[in-house]
């Protein structure tokens, strides 16, 4: 790739860390320790290779960022103003808005994780960027391509649940068979049980990362020959050298390319089909086509298309999804601030942000955005304010998402079987102890709607039913019981 980028930070440790992270992606990268030095490697940049992206770090001596974007957005001399992201350790508000006043691109709080860098970036440079920067990764795996691996057995080991349908979906349209696992100890109790042909393991993840539940994985006799294959988002160097010394075979890296997958998989896989391999479409069937409406209001289809590597199908679910689980999320929201409890409204504030981001409701998105920095500083005018905004832009997300039939809806249902994480399981548990204690149905009903529209784990789901019925017939003491009795569980 040719793409100059300069960062820009008088820190000399994170300089190099963002200068590796971004060397990984595949840029080519320059270095400033001042605002001032900054100015002139742009100024005497070759005109035919200019520097098109700045990642600025706030808080500098002398020069600040701000006044170094403002110098450079305002540049006459530069044959091309960059693309700026602001970079900063404080993200207080103020700042934001200043940054927003003077054109700046996109805004990051350190630590930068290096998924969020990359999603950034390619915000940033909007959807033709995307595509220059993934180089066109496709969305689709040849007939040819997974003929040696359809019918296997994957364990995909992964805690963000998009994330999980979206390998899942990659995973089952090449004809193989999928159990999802949402931490390290759920896989290692999966492994021991089951049989897997090979395991796919996300190494960022709560409860027992990939790294320790690979190498407990390999303590294990009976699957000490088992394929493990690392999944991380743009992994600096070095992440592959820690896989393989934690036992995992090979390395793959987010946002998933569909061929890499099955080819590596291909790799490590020895069974060839099976005769009962679930039959796909791409053994021969031609699947339907999905269908989706011309327009979505509040939602950029085209962009949430290219997020989803324009999977239709898969693209579908996820808005049905996000309708069903998320259209009472401002009165949800409302209730918390109300109850005093600002960490479940900022848990569900964060979800609503990064599903929005992947669905392209671009403006949901930014709201939430806005929600979560108001609440992150304690700023309740500010919350009140902002979640008038939110409640009006989801509802007019969701009155679109309307649209879509009963029976899309069944079949999205359908489709998304996929075990709830225990982040979910217990957030969800945790909002309906608020509800019983208020005694209110109406704050109980849409959460016990959305409890079946999930599948609790399997230790859950006999008092899942019980808790749905006594909430039902108004036996609030019951439930309260039988809640805290689940939420002691899913703890551990």
């Amino acid at each position: 790739m040719d793409m100059r980028v300069l960062v820009v930070d008088d820190n000399l440790t994170s300089l190099e860390i963002l200068a590796e992270t971004l060397k990984s992606f595949g840029f080519q990268v320059g270095l400033a320790s001042s605002g001032t030095e900054a100015l002139d490697i742009l100024e005497t940049a070759p005109e035919e290779h200019p520097f098109e992206m700045v990642l600025m770090d706030w808080k500098m001596a002398g020069m600040d960022g701000l006044e170094t974007s403002r110098r450079i957005k305002q540049h006459q001399r530069l044959r091309r103003i960059p693309t700026i992201i602001m970079v900063t350790a404080y993200g207080r508000e103020e700042v934001m808005r200043q940054a927003d006043r003077i054109g700046l691109d996109g805004f990051l709080i350190k630590p930068v994780a290096q998924s969020l860098l990359f999603n950034t970036i390619l915000e940033a440079f909007g959807k033709e960027g995307e595509k220059s920067i993934r180089q066109d990764s496709g969305s689709s795996v040849p007939e040819t391509a997974a003929v040696k691996v359809r019918g296997s057995s994957v364990l995909l080991v992964e805690d963000n649940e998009i994330n999980q349908q979206v390998a899942r979906e990659i995973l089952e349209r090449a004809g193989l068979r999928v159990t999802v696992a949402s931490n390290g100890e759920d896989a290692l109790e999966l492994v021991r049980k089951g049989h897997f042909d090979a395991v796919l393991m996300d190494v960022q993840m709560p409860v027992m990362d990939g790294f320790a539940a690979a190498a407990a994985i390999r303590r294990e006799e009976r699957s000490k020959d088992l394929p493990i294959i690392a999944m991380t988002a743009h992994a600096m160097a070095g992440d592959r050298e820690k896989s393989l010394e934690a036992g995992m075979n090979d390395h793959v890296t987010k946002p998933i390319d569909p061929m890499s997958l099955i080819a590596t998989l291909e790799k490590w896989i020895q069974r060839r089909e099976s005769p009962d391999s679930p039959s796909t479409g791409m053994n021969g069937d031609i699947e339907p086509e999905v269908m989706l409406p011309d327009r979505l209001e509040g939602i950029d289809m085209e962009e949430g298309l290219m997020r989803v590597g324009e999977n239709r199908h898969l693209y579908r679910n996820l808005l049905v999804k996000f309708r069903n689980n998320y259209s009472d999320a401002a009165s949800r929201i409302s209730f918390f601030l109300k109850s005093g409890d600002i960490g479940q409204a900022r848990r569900l504030v964060h979800s609503i942000k990064g599903v929005a981001g992947k669905l392209g409701a671009g403006s949901l998105c930014d709201i939430a955005g806005d929600m979560e920095v108001a609440l992150e500083h304690g700023a309740s005018e500010r919350c009140a304010d902002v979640l008038r905004d939110f409640g009006r832009e989801l509802s007019k997300v969701v009155q679109g998402l309307k649209t879509l039939t009963d029976e899309e809806v069944q079949g999205a249902a359908a489709v998304d079987s996929s075990t709830a994480n225990p982040e979910e399981t217990l957030t969800l548990l945790q909002e309906l102890v608020l509800a019983v204690h208020a005694r209110k149905p109406k704050q109980c009903e849409p959460l016990v709607t959305r409890m079946g529209t999930i599948r609790l784990p399997a230790d859950l789901e006999d008092d899942g039913r019980l808790l749905a019925e006594r909430i039902r017939k108004y036996q609030y003491k019951g439930a309260m019981d039988l809640l805290n009795a689940m939420i002691a569980r899913v703890k551990g």
